[in-house]
């Protein structure tokens, strides 16, 4: 079985995010061109649900939404660390120093 690199690319990028909404994608294209076998495995090694909760999709359109989603993945991993309450292009404030001046 071969799988087209593209979508194959962007899907392993969403994996190693931290976007939820990415890694479900990733997950949806997986479980839509995997056997059975292979994705439950996949699906175990990542601590992920082996089937998703949504209704499912034609593999076309999983396939269009993670090829157009493929810019903010990029964009998500190179922040991956990311603190809370920052956002996306703005650097991390200063933490103010105590008692020294």
């Amino acid at each position: 079985m071969l799988l087209p690199r593209d979508p194959l690319k962007v899907a392993f990028r969403a994996l190693h995010g931290s976007d939820r909404a990415f890694r479900n994608l990733a997950l949806e294209y997986l479980e839509a061109n995997l056997p059975g076998q292979i994705f439950r495995q996949l699906a175990e090694l990542l601590e992920a649900p082996e089937t998703l909760s949504r209704e499912r999709r034609r593999p076309e359109e999983v396939v269009q939404e993670l090829l157009a989603s493929q810019k903010s993945i990029l964009m998500q991993l190179k922040r991956p660390y990311a603190g809370a309450g920052e956002q996306p292009g703005k650097p991390p404030r200063a933490k103010p120093q105590s008692g020294l001046r």
